[in-house]
């Protein structure tokens, strides 16, 4: 009977209730809170107090509390779908998600048509990255209440990571038409623009975030990453300084404020903000590589050798860090350790093509041509090299004979590489090898005092026929280059005498 009598308030109490009830619904917590804990002296088994002093707690951020009560009120009164549901909400914010999931679950059993708690439950399901049943949920939110901006946008943060990125800005816009206000939905569509490459539209969308909230630091750190994409590096300094200013203790941003700083030739206030965010997140191991590509480029090279072997120790599979640590060791004629760190990184990816090249580099500086030569060939599959010509006819790299064929030669890469080269003509003509020599316009003249029976053309005119094609760098690997048999009939060349 004294159960009954608690969870039975006198007319009075109820007043009482319906005080505390409108106090909460205005937002006044504290008030509601002294108001629901008197009450609940009085009437200690009354499950709707305690579910509503459960729900302030959630509001107020005291998640064990609120956790405690609403399970105090279900113990009493199991068939309350909005406490299962608000239960739910207090573990998904604690991360225990699995129970926020049983929690939504019973909620729906109780209340089938029960929209928010579908809605809910995806967030559940997308933060234990069981993202097709959390678009499932949202749809099923959607189905029943299809005005929900926020369902939309999380909907939207599902299919991105789905890389359904289409679906995702349909879903964001739909957020947006509900509630063009919806700074995060905004901010979210920026991402996901961006993921597709669409850098202006991206631009526009983070605008309008901050137009909406002109504090949002995630905008501005972002805008300043589309900027800098853009090559827009002012911009893309400003809208980082931006960031800080509201939120002065990020490291990514410090580390991409950064980059920005070296791309507009700035490496001294580079390397602060490197430092800066390395002290805010020493884990940070991109910061410690951008920091050893600045370093780098003051000349500071042991520090930039030890600023890369920190990037390593934090991310061991940093395959660009071990590259560029083997160039700064290359550089300080510190051979052995340089390649080991290719070496390093070919390991990683076995198609690193620029550290077979830079690996072929140092055998040849060691004088082993025969690996050396070989491994230069890596150098097409290089990105920066824009030299790459494609023939109908075959590559010829010595392994077969071209008596009475012809062959073109051309150039690549630099001048001095060319020139060193031209040597290879001759030798190429006592095998009875009809060569067609193709010169860029500056050496056109200089190539023309060759001994031989070439044909010499300017680069851009039309080729005649040919048999086969050898970039000049390929050359030495074609005839077998060794420190003993580099062509070496001195003059080779002869300049114009009036000059």
């Amino acid at each position: 009977m004294r159960n009954k009598k608690s969870t039975e308030p006198s007319p009075k109490q109820n007043q009482r209730i319906s005080a505390a009830i409108a106090l909460h619904q205005s937002g006044q917590l504290a008030l509601a809170e002294t108001h629901y804990r008197k009450l609940l002296a009085v009437l200690p088994s009354h499950p709707l107090l305690l579910a509503n002093l459960g729900i302030v707690a959630l509001q107020m951020g005291k998640l064990e509390d609120s956790v405690k009560l609403i399970k105090r009120s279900l113990h009493i009164q199991p068939n309350q779908p909005y406490a299962f549901n608000n239960l739910g909400n207090s573990l998904k914010d604690l991360n225990r998600l699995e129970d926020a999931l049983d929690s939504y679950d019973q909620a729906l059993a109780l209340k089938a048509d029960y929209a928010e708690a579908y809605g809910n439950r995806g967030l559940a399901l997308q933060g234990l990255y069981r993202l097709d049943e959390a678009l499932a949920s949202y749809d099923s939110a959607i189905a029943l209440k299809p005005y929900v901006p926020e369902v939309y946008c999380n909907r939207g943060l599902a299919l991105q990571h789905l890389k359904r990125l289409d679906e995702a800005l349909e879903s964001y816009e739909r957020a947006i038409t509900l509630k063009p206000d919806y700074a995060i939905a905004y901010y979210n569509h920026g991402v996901t623009l961006q993921d597709l490459n669409r850098l202006d539209e991206a631009l526009e969308s983070y605008d309008h975030a901050l137009a909406i909230k002109p504090d949002y630091a995630k905008a501005y750190s972002n805008r300043g990453v589309v900027l800098q994409d853009l090559k827009r590096f002012d911009e893309a300094l400003a809208s980082y300084d931006h960031a800080l200013v509201h939120h002065a203790d990020s490291a990514q941003v410090y580390s991409n404020r950064g980059i920005t700083l070296q791309e507009l030739n700035r490496p001294d206030e580079a390397l602060a903000s490197y430092d800066h965010a390395i002290i805010l997140r020493p884990d940070d191991a991109k910061a410690y590589y951008n920091r050893g590509l600045t370093l780098k480029h003051l000349n500071r090279l042991d520090e930039a050798i030890d600023s890369y072997a920190m990037a390593i120790v934090l991310k061991p599979d940093y395959t660009e860090a071990y590259y560029n640590r083997g160039i700064s060791l290359q550089n300080l004629n510190r051979l052995d350790a340089a390649q080991h760190c290719y070496e390093c990184a070919i390991v990683l990816q076995a198609d690193h093509a620029e550290a077979y090249w830079n690996i072929a580099l140092l055998n040849i500086i060691r004088g082993d041509y025969e690996e050396g030569w070989k491994q230069y060939e890596w150098r097409w599959k290089v990105k920066s090299n824009h030299s790459i010509r494609t023939f109908a006819q075959p590559l010829w790299l010595g392994e077969s004979s071209l008596s009475n064929k012809t062959l073109l030669i051309y150039p690549e890469q630099g001048l001095g590489d060319y020139i060193q080269c031209l040597r290879y003509v001759s030798l190429a003509e006592q095998n009875g090898v009809k060569v067609v020599l193709e010169a860029p316009e500056a050496l056109t003249a200089l190539a023309s005092s060759l001994a031989g029976q070439f044909t010499l053309l300017e680069t851009g005119q039309p080729l005649p026929d040919f048999d086969y094609h050898c970039p000049v760098m390929s050359l030495p690997l074609a005839f077998k280059t060794t420190l003993a048999s580099i062509p070496a009939t001195l003059p080779y060349l002869y300049a114009e005498k009036a000059k």
